[in-house]
């Protein structure tokens, strides 16, 4: 009995060792529980421009209902719909409308929790105006923005807006390129001037104006990106070519 008590309280040390292991552990995986993060996209675009701005994520996981409530300057911004929600998402239940100044996406699953990790959650788009538009989650009313569990109980969440905003100013072409006539096999010119652009890209059509092609430069063509074009012996096929920047 010496001998098998001997044996047997060495393991017994063993196995609570292991057990303290496990419990050391498991404490750790709950104090680490992860706040999402969610993020409204910054974009720069031009006026008519249609916009899209996605809806980023960290963390989220073990969710099961999702509530999110963003709002624009209907001034400034178009809402047009919804697109790329992420598949994680696609066996619940997904509503989202605008109503106003607002967009808001509600999901929810009965029976199982989602788990997106750091990803898109969801793409918005809207057709730009112009302006500054402030992208402003809505955490000030109680249950418009926040994620839940299948017990219905609150993940810890934070929220960062975006905005929509002007891409520079706009071009403002100040000066028309003109027509030129010239002989056959010699050389002509054409030019541009432009207010807040220093880029220029020219093209040709020479089927009549059925297509445009970009110049590059090489053979007749020199000055292909400036804001004055230059061709060297121009051949008589070239009549009737013409050319925009």
């Amino acid at each position: 009995m010496n001998r098998i008590l001997h044996h047997f309280l060495p393991s017994m040390k063993l196995f609570k060792t292991s057990v303290f292991a496990v419990f050391f552990m498991f404490g750790t995986m709950l104090n680490a529980q992860d706040t999402i993060y969610t993020t409204a996209g910054t974009v720069t675009a031009c006026p008519g421009e249609l916009v899209t701005i996605p809806i980023l994520v960290e963390d989220c996981n073990d969710v099961a209902s999702i509530s999110l409530i963003l709002g624009f300057d209907p001034t400034v911004l178009i809402y047009q719909g919804w697109q790329n929600l992420n598949p994680v998402l696609a066996s619940g239940m997904l509503l989202v409308n605008s109503v106003g100044s607002q967009v808001a996406l509600s999901w929810f699953h009965f029976f199982q929790s989602a788990n997106v990790g750091t990803d898109t959650l969801i793409e918005y788009m809207f057709t730009y105006l112009g302006g500054t538009s402030q992208l402003n989650w809505d955490t000030a009313t109680s249950g418009n923005t926040q994620y839940g569990r299948l017990n219905g109980s609150l993940i810890p969440a934070l929220f960062f807006d975006g905005t929509v905003s002007l891409l520079g100013l706009p071009a403002i072409i100040t000066t028309q390129p003109l027509n030129t006539t010239i002989f056959a096999n010699t050389n002509a010119s054409f030019s541009v001037a432009a207010l807040n652009t220093t880029t220029f890209q020219w093209q040709e059509c020479g089927n009549n104006g059925f297509s445009l092609a970009a110049v590059v430069d090489g053979g007749i063509y020199s000055g292909a990106t400036t804001n004055q074009l230059e061709l060297t012996g121009v051949p008589v096929g070239m009549n009737g070519y013409r050319y925009r920047c």
